[in-house]
């Protein structure tokens, strides 16, 4: 079974990837990666083109204009 792998987006604390990649957990933020700025579709595109699992705080997430 593949292991989990997340990718947190700019509006999560760097502290929690931090806090996960201390607990074993495989965990890469936005800024780890220099992908500040970038829209909510291109970082959803970028975790999908790394088979990355997305979390994110930010309330209005939206792809093509259809919220999650």
């Amino acid at each position: 079974m593949a292991k989990l792998k997340f990718y947190l987006n700019e509006s999560v604390n760097i502290a929690v990837a931090n806090g996960l990649i201390r607990r074993d957990v495989e965990a890469i933020s936005a800024k780890n990666v220099g992908n500040l700025g970038l829209s909510d579709e291109e970082q959803l595109t970028y975790a999908i083109k790394n088979n990355l699992v997305i979390i994110t705080h930010d309330a209005d997430f939206f792809i093509n204009g259809n919220e999650f």
